[in-house]
């Protein structure tokens, strides 16, 4: 019985030449080869994968590894895993009629063989259907784009481009500067380059600005991918457009959370530290003098002013930190597992960065900070009051000073 497989596998080499021609003028290959406009890489896929078979029949062990990298071939050509199947089963078909006139015996090992390989081609086909479909899903949906280790983009998904309004050749060998929104501060950056560079995932909710200047939030997540030797390769940042989710909770001026969403976050933090036990500072900051830079220099450069605040105190907060526009000139910054002394040192930086990089026009901004530390039992409200009560001790001392409850 041992001569059998070898029997098969002469008969089968023999008949190769046949075989081959026979097996390309099935309708999936030639339009294969047409689409290709190469007939004889066509051909040469399938000699690879006849030899193969003809492996399968003889040496079984090492069969399987060269069928799979046959069945690769053809699909990286442009064979699609319906007509993949096609042109197998034409294949076996050709093969079980070159064995009709040989004996019995020869006709079962072929049925064993076919039952071999039409087990590892469905599955084979499965998985190439399985990964095409889920590579056609994160192109199209999944806005995706992936940097070397200098943050140069090397990949973008055709979903990233079309949020982004850049096409993949402008944006392969660029970097993310072109979509970086002049809101966000450089301090942002240094955060999430310190922690991608230790191989620590960075998260956060990113404002970016589309080609045609439009504003665009997204929930961004940068993982950091290693190569063999455990070294950091590449960067993988997946986006998720949150804008018209996210719009209502932002105050279009500052990009800070409005009152809205601070009042939905408020009471949360001040539950979720009285459960945990532990610290939540609030700040309350108001500019001073602010109606008379809009009466003696107008609405914009009132604007600008707010502006500026917002990007420092977003300088000066950790992730996890929360700072709203509460309204007209006053902010509210929440400081979870922040002492009162700790949050008065914030305060303090705050007021001295304000003081330093605000301008009126020429003129230096200043500002008066309230701070209060939530107490064992206490409530949103009666946290609010205290910060509150401290603000107007600040103004009412003077202005452009921290005062603490």
């Amino acid at each position: 019985m041992s001569h059998i497989p070898s029997m098969l596998s002469a008969r089968l080499t023999m008949t190769k030449s046949a075989l081959l021609h026979r097996w390309k003028r099935q309708p999936c290959i030639r339009n294969l080869y047409q689409r290709l406009q190469s007939e004889a890489s066509v051909i040469a896929a399938g000699e690879a994968l006849l030899d193969a078979i003809i492996a399968e029949a003889s040496v079984r062990a090492t069969a399987t590894q060269r069928l799979d990298r046959a069945l690769e071939a053809l699909v990286t050509l442009g064979l699609r895993p319906d007509e993949l199947l096609d042109s197998i089963n034409g294949y076996k078909h050709l093969l079980r009629d070159e064995l009709q006139a040989h004996p019995v015996l020869l006709l079962h090992l072929y049925d064993q063989l076919d039952n071999a390989l039409s087990q590892q081609m469905r599955r084979h086909c499965a998985r190439a259907q399985q990964e095409s479909a889920y590579a056609k899903i994160i192109k199209e949906h999944v806005v995706l784009s992936v940097t070397d280790t200098k943050g140069v983009v090397t990949a973008v998904s055709d979903a990233f481009c079309t949020l982004t309004g850049y096409s993949k050749e402008e944006w392969i060998g660029n970097t993310h500067a072109i979509i970086r929104h002049p809101d966000i501060p450089d301090s942002m950056f240094i955060k999430m380059w310190h922690k991608i560079k230790q191989g620590e995932e960075f998260r956060a909710i990113m404002k970016n600005r589309k080609r045609n200047g439009q504003t665009f939030l997204a929930k961004t997540r940068i993982v950091p991918v290693r190569d063999d030797t455990g070294a950091i390769s590449e960067y993988v940042a997946i986006r998720e457009d949150i804008t018209d989710m996210e719009l209502i909770n932002y105050d279009p001026l500052t990009g800070l959370y409005n009152r809205r969403m601070f009042d939905t976050l408020y009471p949360k933090m001040v539950d979720e530290a009285q459960l945990d036990s532990t610290a939540l500072s609030l700040l309350i900051v108001d500019l001073d003098h602010f109606k008379r830079i809009n009466d003696t220099f107008g609405h914009k450069t009132g604007d600008a002013v707010l502006i500026q605040t917002a990007r420092v105190l977003q300088k000066n907060l950790r992730q996890g930190d929360a700072c709203a526009r509460w309204g007209g000139e006053e902010f509210a910054v929440l400081l979870p597992k922040t002492t009162l002394e700790e949050a008065a040192q914030v305060a303090s930086r705050i007021r001295l960065n304000i003081a330093a990089e605000v301008r009126a026009q020429s003129e230096a901004q200043s500002c008066s900070i309230g701070v209060a530390a939530l107490r064992a039992l206490e409530d949103a409200e009666s946290l609010f009051n205290r910060a509150d009560a401290a603000l107007y001790r600040a103004k009412n001392s003077g202005r452009n000073r921290v005062e603490s409850d």
